[in-house]
């Protein structure tokens, strides 16, 4: 009843004597535990007796209370200006009031309630009173899959205890505004996507139902995050709401006939669910709240090449087309998995929860540049610097690995007062304008005056294979310093595991002998570690496998497991030079919420022991390969093994004593290898190697699945 006292107005409520009066306790104490924790959010106040009681007696044993009235009309008759928004704000307002309900339990929570979702199955010998036939068979149909599929997968998501009966005549408005949420009578421990499902009202949310959903979603989650299960359960909790209304509705109609006319719409809204593709609506609802969608694959590679062009790069022949990914597994949109051998970017791992987070819950606080004082930056170059030789304490911070490889030169250059620069014929650093001049793999990149190339040190294919191999290589650093003795000497630049070169085993001491001669020279020794530092060779730094000391270390890639984020580290001195002519400055380098991802990257690598790991898993996968290589006698074969921790090269050839290069094969078994589940790409002058870098999280049994793949692919 509403009562109206001296110009206030409350809500009269009697419950019957047969009632719990545990479940009238726990809707009493919730209204007290809102109005702690959320005085504002607008659901009725508990009006207390004179003498403090929150419930009386009323004719006996029925018990009466009192609860402060709250103006508006029901959703369902309001007028709609604007029923998108209507239905964000209401989705919106039950996700504040399941954020304040997180802390709250009552012992009368899990009372038997015949509209909790969790108890569906329950319904399902109910569903033969449905009078139509082919509505009852539909019914029939959600309820066992409720049953089966969705119940079980509701388990292990978020529950507590939710209002679950938001509908149209429980919600009240005024002005385009939700001012009420009213009726705590349904209330039960059940899962917070219950929420959605109920609020997803035939009633009032007229036109596109997916529409309709979608705007509840985006609302809920602009307060309390969904998560991506949450997201996959929405519709499958649509339809058991909708089964249960029109199975419960065929029950009491039995002793109220005119039941019959308010759940009959309910059949028709059935019907347009049903005919929706369900794959195609969890699309959508993800869409929403920006989840990855996937997409038809035909449809969205047609748009690739409309909006991207059609000679953008891609892997393998037929374009995988991928939706997510996890540890060491990238994940199709038809579901397939695939073992990932060839993505060094995920260093600790597709998708790592730990490195998620971090970027979320720094993306959720603050993210600036380093013209402001914050702690991420700091704290992750005193870590990161902390990690590598004492003489290297500074660190600028950039987006990739090509801008440090960049920045790296442009110090090299600025600190030396020269112009000339080494690399190793074959090499690849990035793709600005200077580094791409310093990249030979690249086809376009022809002779430059200030560009000297060094002999790649292959010990399998090259000139030099004995002892002496590293002396020999190194005699060709003489010849580069005299070609740019008119630009000078600014630097020598190189990936330690030489991945473009084919992952080469680069000889004891040659590194440490080109860096002297460099030095003695006047250049500046550039390490580039994007694809050989944290961890990936088994030490923590390719260099410090190749004992050589370098004046800067670029990273990128990798340290932030793919969050755009580079590094230069290098010298005080270098650095204060450098600043102090430049004062260079990167927007985004260095953000705090790049700078979170980098932190977690080292947070995994140090707990999970990723560095040991490394080292003995690539020295079992060696030896496998080396095992295969024995084993295998085909037209194509494993001519050399190579390489330290998880960078792998695997040389093919056709001819073993004659080493001639399998190039076209090399592409066939790429593909093959594809077709087996397994990914792998190929480098090297004559692009017929291998090139393995996996995320440092495999174990012995992804190499085992990596080597059934590849002698099938070699077989084949």
């Amino acid at each position: 009843f509403r009562l109206d006292a001296h110009d206030q107005s409350y809500v009269v409520k009697i419950s019957n004597a047969a009632e719990d009066p545990m479940v009238v306790d726990m809707q009493l104490q919730t209204l007290r535990h809102l109005a702690r924790v959320d005085p504002e959010l607008p659901v009725p106040r508990v009006v207390a007796t004179r003498d403090g009681a929150e419930l009386s007696s009323i004719a006996g044993d029925h018990l009466l209370r009192v609860l402060s009235y709250l103006p508006g009309r029901s959703m369902r008759e309001a007028p709609a200006v604007d029923l998108p928004a209507l239905r964000r704000r209401l989705g919106a307002t039950l996700g504040r009031f399941d954020r304040a309900m997180r802390g709250f339990f009552h012992p009368a929570a899990r009372h038997e309630h015949p509209w909790d979702l969790l108890r569906a199955a329950e319904l399902r010998p109910f569903a033969e009173l449905i009078e139509d036939a082919a509505t009852r068979k539909s019914v029939a149909a959600v309820l066992d899959r409720t049953a089966d599929d969705v119940l079980p997968r509701l388990a292990r998501m978020r529950q507590q205890l939710i209002h679950q009966d938001a509908h149209g005549d429980n919600v009240l408005v005024a002005d385009g505004e939700i001012v009420g949420l009213i009726d705590f009578g349904d209330m039960v421990h059940g899962p917070l996507m219950a929420e959605i499902a109920v609020a997803a009202d035939v009633r009032w949310a007229p036109g596109d139902s997916v529409e309709a959903i979608g705007d509840l979603v985006a609302g809920y989650d602009s307060v309390l995050a969904i998560e991506r299960e949450e997201i996959d359960v929405v519709f499958d909790l649509v339809l058991a709401r909708v089964a249960a209304t029109l199975t419960i509705g065929a029950v009491r109609a039995a002793s109220a006939p005119e039941v019959r006319e308010f759940v009959a719409p309910y059949a028709g809204v059935l019907d347009d669910l049903l005919s929706r593709d369900g794959h195609g609506v969890r699309r959508r609802l993800r869409s929403r709240v920006r989840f990855p969608t996937g997409g038809d694959t035909v449809d969205l590679r047609r748009r690739r090449a409309e909006h991207l062009g059609p000679h953008t790069p891609q892997f393998y022949e037929e374009i995988l087309h991928v939706e997510s990914g996890q540890g060491p597994w990238l994940i199709g949109v038809d579901g397939r998995r695939f073992l990932d051998f060839y993505n060094n970017v995920p260093q600790v791992g597709h998708s790592h929860p730990h490195v998620a987070h971090a970027i979320g819950r720094q993306a959720a606080a603050l993210n600036t540049n380093t013209r402001y004082l914050y702690g991420a930056v700091v704290d992750y170059a005193e870590r990161l610097t902390g990690l590598m030789g004492d003489h290297l304490t500074r660190c600028l911070f950039v987006n990739s690995g090509s801008e440090a490889n960049d920045v790296a030169v442009q110090m090299a250059r600025l600190v030396t007062g020269a112009e000339g620069m080494i690399v190793m014929d074959g090499a690849y650093h990035g793709i600005t304008s200077i580094i791409r001049e310093l990249s030979p793999s690249k086809p376009d990149i022809g002779a430059l005056p200030h560009v000297a190339r060094l002999q790649a040190p292959d010990t399998y294919r090259g000139p030099f294979r004995g002892d002496d191999a590293a002396e020999r290589y190194a005699l060709d650093v003489d010849r580069a310093v005299t070609r740019l003795a008119a630009s000078g000497i600014a630097g020598f630049i190189v990936d330690s595991a030489m991945c473009s070169n084919g992952v080469l085993d680069v000889p004891a001491g040659y590194l440490p002998a080109v860096a002297a001669i460099v030095r003695a020279a006047g250049g500046i020794v550039i390490a580039d570690e994007v694809q050989s530092g944290l961890g990936r060779m088994g030490v923590w730094w390719g260099h410090e496998l190749r004992g050589m000391r370098p004046d800067i270390v670029t990273l990128g890639k990798p340290v932030g497991n793919g969050h755009p984020l580079g590094v230069v580290v290098t010298t005080a001195d270098i650095m204060d030079a450098y600043m102090a002519r430049t004062r260079l400055f990167s927007t985004f380098g260095g953000n705090p919420v790049s700078c979170a991802a980098g932190m977690a990257v080292l947070d995994v690598i140090e707990d999970e022991g990723l560095v040991a790991n490394t080292a003995r898993i690539g020295d079992y996968l060696r030896e496998l390969l080396h095992e295969l290589a024995g084993r295998h006698d085909g037209r194509v074969r494993i001519g050399d093994v190579r390489g330290a921790g998880l960078v792998v090269g695997v040389e093919l050839v056709t001819d073993v004593e004659a080493r001639s290069p399998a190039t076209a094969a090399t592409t066939a078994v790429v593909e093959a290898m594809r077709l087996h589940g397994v990914l792998v790409g190929s480098d090297g002058p004559d692009a017929n190697v291998l090139k393995l870098r996996p995320p440092l999280v495999i174990d012995e049994s992804h190499v085992d699945r990596f080597i059934e793949a590849l002698e099938a692919s070699l077989q084949a």
